[in-house]
């Protein structure tokens, strides 16, 4: 009986030592993966830090440009008027907007005064069209007439940065037109030179 208590002891010594090594090897497990998020998490909070520094020294940054350029508006305020240089106008034949030879020759000295005399000016480039037709073609009439404006003075050497084009179809004529004189004066492109 003694025996068999003997084993049962050392039996259940052995199972309790067996239970006490795994727990010692969880615990050992469990701190070892702590220890790689604490060190991970001081990491990261680092990085944070680093990134918090960063962005307050760029809204710095951006406060101070943006003084400057508030300053710099408020310094130029009511000094940059622009005024309209010059009006040229070009004519057009009842639903043509094909440039002619005159209109080529027109827009040629155009460009070339631009270049050599009025390099920081913007044009306004304007078409326009008579009443007669359809309200939708009148306005499709007059683009095409801006555009090839546009294109010519382009490929003349004009910046495109430097004009707008608008067609305005039958709106704002400058003529009546109930007669055929003032139908032409409204078949028209105005560019207006705006410095």
């Amino acid at each position: 009986m003694k025996r068999i208590a003997y084993r049962g002891a050392a039996a259940g010594a052995a199972i309790l030592t067996a239970l006490a090594l795994s727990g010692c090897a969880t615990e050992r497990y469990v701190d070892e993966a702590v220890a790689g998020v604490q060190s991970q998490v001081t990491a990261n909070t680092a990085k944070i830090n680093e990134h918090d520094q960063r962005l307050a020294s760029l809204d710095g940054r951006v406060t101070a440009v943006q003084a400057r350029a508030d300053a710099a508006y408020n310094l130029a305020a009511g000094r940059f008027v622009s005024e309209t240089i010059a009006d040229e106008t070009l004519l057009y034949d009842t639903g043509k907007f094909m440039l002619t030879d005159a209109h080529k020759a027109q827009l040629s000295a155009l460009a070339d005064r631009l270049k050599s005399e009025n390099k920081n000016v913007f044009l306004e480039v304007e078409g326009f069209a008579d009443s007669q037709g359809g309200e939708k073609s009148n306005r499709w009439l007059s683009v095409r007439r801006a555009y090839g404006v546009y294109t010519y003075l382009r490929d003349q050497g004009i910046g495109l940065h430097r004009m707008q084009v608008i067609g305005h179809g039958e709106e704002n004529p400058i003529a009546p037109e109930d007669t055929a004189m003032g139908r032409e004066q409204n078949r028209r492109v105005t560019i207006t030179i705006v410095g």
